[in-house]
């Protein structure tokens, strides 16, 4: 297999693993009983989605060129402290942490541990800088997830710390 062959199946793996993602994410909201864990969970759902719209733009012309594009598509995603962030903003007056499902918290956390991985190795097969960076992008994007999904698991776990430790990171500036 050729490396512009590799790329082909290698950006529909993604788009497949993205598609699933959003599935799960998806469906995590609408079980979930507590409305900022929802919120979080439509947000890495429609982060899902422009990977999914990036990976498209670029095989779309990786196969029309037979190569990779020359300048790649500008990330739309949010940092992952806003997902947490506004969501907690939003809700914070009727959260109750024992409302979230755990097991959703962390079968999000193995998915985007998965995502991070796949683009990693993505990313050290590349045959050039902008394959490089274009994977590297996705790769850390995925880890932004990742974090914004582990933050939402540690507040659940043991809201008193968390938001100690949100203090102490306030005063400290």
């Amino acid at each position: 297999m050729n490396h512009a062959e590799l790329l082909k199946s290698s950006f529909k793996e993604a788009v497949r693993f993205e598609e699933s993602g959003r599935e799960f994410f998806i469906k995590a909201a609408n079980s979930s009983k507590n409305p900022m864990a929802k919120e979080i969970f439509l947000n890495l759902a429609n982060e899902e989605l422009k990977h999914i719209k990036r990976i498209k733009e670029v095989f779309d012309q990786l196969v029309s060129n037979g190569r990779f594009p020359e300048v790649l598509p500008t990330s739309e995603n949010l940092p992952w402290k806003n997902i947490f962030r506004d969501a907690l903003n939003k809700f914070k007056d009727i959260v109750n942490p024992q409302m979230l499902e755990l097991d959703s918290i962390k079968l999000g956390l193995d998915f985007e541990s998965k995502g991070y991985k796949m683009y990693d190795e993505l990313a050290k097969k590349a045959a050039n800088p902008l394959e490089k960076s274009f994977f590297e992008t996705l790769r850390d994007e995925e880890e932004g997830h990742y974090l914004a999904i582990e933050n939402l698991k540690k507040f659940i776990e043991n809201p008193v710390d968390w938001y100690g430790e949100l203090e102490h990171h306030i005063f400290e500036g």
